[in-house]
């Protein structure tokens, strides 16, 4: 019952119905718990520990990955370490605890390159180069990013390209080149639409929304803006919403 209450959790974070996760994730995480399988419950706590993340519980969240991460280390799991590693650092950067998420990043990193997990390493470089792009290391997190999209391409992953393109985008929008950031972020949009989540795409239609404001392309702007807006009201995440609302000058 408990794989089954994870694989469903999993599914509803999938399909953006994060609450539903959490629920989910939770009860799964008694079960694993009641049968003392530690495996599963730093699974449950993983997959909980992201739900709780897009739905602003910082905290909670944090707590999540942190204990799967002990779990883990005591088992010498180093593929669910390097997961939690990886998730810690991304709510962290959320709460602008940056040394603590480049930290996490790196270590998650050195991780998935001894397992030689081209994805796990393509997706924590993606989120290294975003948070570097957000302390304003351009350069750095720039390069992090382009070896993050190559490693992408050469799995095939269409949709962890569109991720890249977008924090790339974003990162350009920062430094203020604001043209680029549209043309890299439009780019992102040739993945076909069943690939990207409705997630992704919120938060590439508010950089899109920043960067063309900055262009003075206003009528443009508050196209994206208010699907950006309407996005996340679907989705429930009050961190996207208030960017949206922000950008919007409500």
């Amino acid at each position: 019952i408990a794989q089954v209450l994870n694989q469903l959790g999993v599914l509803r974070t999938r399909e953006s119905d994060y609450r539903d996760a959490v629920e989910l994730q939770t009860r799964a995480l008694e079960l694993f718990r009641s049968a003392g399988d530690p495996l599963g419950t730093a699974l449950s706590l993983n997959h909980r520990g992201f739900a709780r993340w897009v739905n602003t519980d910082y905290a909670a969240s944090l707590a999540d990955f942190s204990e799967a991460l002990e779990i883990h280390e005591a088992n010498g799991n180093r593929a669910g370490a390097a997961k939690s590693l990886l998730g810690a650092s991304v709510v962290a950067s959320r709460t602008r605890d940056m040394p603590y998420a480049v930290d996490h990043l790196s270590r998650a990193l050195a991780e998935y390159r001894a397992l030689g997990d081209r994805f796990g390493q393509a997706n924590t470089l993606n989120h290294r180069g975003h948070v570097r792009g957000d302390i304003g290391a351009f350069s750095a997190g720039k390069a992090d990013l382009r070896l993050a999209r190559r490693l992408f391409r050469q799995l095939g992953s269409q949709p962890g390209e569109a991720s890249v393109l977008s924090n790339l985008g974003a990162l350009h929008g920062k430094s203020g080149e604001h043209g680029s950031a549209v043309d890299i972020v439009r780019h992102g949009f040739t993945v076909p639409s069943a690939q990207r989540s409705p997630f992704w795409e919120a938060f590439a239609r508010c950089t899109l929304g920043g960067a063309l404001t900055a262009l003075g392309r206003l009528e443009e702007a508050e196209r994206n803006l208010d699907r950006a807006l309407e996005l996340f009201q679907q989705i429930g995440t009050a961190h996207g919403l208030a960017q949206a609302l922000h950008l919007i000058g409500v």
